[in-house]
């Protein structure tokens, strides 16, 4: 009875034992397969990042090499104060640094074209209907005998002066006043009368109806011919 208690209690023991001898060898094993997998990982993963790095510095070459580089732009020089100009009626130079300069100076050299003097104007005639020589005639009357005055125009009688009379129509009415008055008719048209008129009738001559001008007979130059 004691030796089989003795033998049971062997076996008890030895159980466990063979037990843990039966699996010391296939934990080595895993634990070999499990390292040689991490390794292999190690390595891929290495392998990957080599190639990652290699493939951005290329980027990075080729960007460098498509950009210029760019020109550094020089600080711009500091900017010197211009003096403020004033117009004013004399110059100023003060430490204020402002510059006042006479307008009379701008005018005179400044670029501006000026503006040239118009042209004079004729005088206005104060008997619109007489031409400007029988014009000065009648304004001397009164200061000197008639004629005087008539031998001053270009063809004259006494103190008659030849004119002619331009006419709108009516010319009968001035035939008739000039005959009142002591004139020689000496032509009549259609719109025109030639005639030798008192100086001193001149200008009643002129502001009768129908009468559009007065002037004065300026003599035709004779031809000259040669010999």
């Amino acid at each position: 009875m004691r030796h089989q208690a003795v033998l049971v209690l062997g076996f008890v023991l030895l159980a466990p034992m063979m037990a843990c001898g039966d699996t010391l060898e296939p934990l080595s094993e895993i634990d070999a397969t499990v390292a040689a997998k991490v390794v292999e990982e190690r390595v891929a993963e290495a392998t990957v990042e080599a190639k990652l790095q290699a493939m951005a510095k290329t980027i990075v070459e080729a960007t460098a090499q498509a950009v210029p580089t760019a020109t550094p732009i020089p600080p711009s020089p500091t900017p010197i104060p211009v003096p403020k100009i004033f117009t004013d009626s004399g110059q100023s130079f003060g430490n204020s640094g402002s510059v006042s300069i006479a307008k009379g100076d701008l005018d005179s050299d400044s670029q501006q074209p000026t503006s040239l003097p118009s042209p004079a104007l004729p005088d206005k005639l104060k008997h619109p209907r007489l031409d400007s020589r029988l014009n000065k005639l009648v304004g001397q009357i009164g200061s000197r005998s008639a004629a005087d005055i008539a031998g001053s125009a270009p063809v004259s009688i006494g103190d008659l002066v030849a004119v002619t009379i331009r006419l709108s129509h009516n010319s009968s009415s001035t035939v008739d006043f000039l005959k009142s008055v002591g004139a020689i008719v000496a032509n009549v048209g259609i719109d025109y009368i030639e005639t030798y008129t008192p100086v001193t009738v001149l200008v009643p001559l002129a502001e009768k109806d129908g009468v559009l001008k007065v002037e004065a007979i300026i003599p035709s130059e004779p031809a000259v011919t040669d010999q």
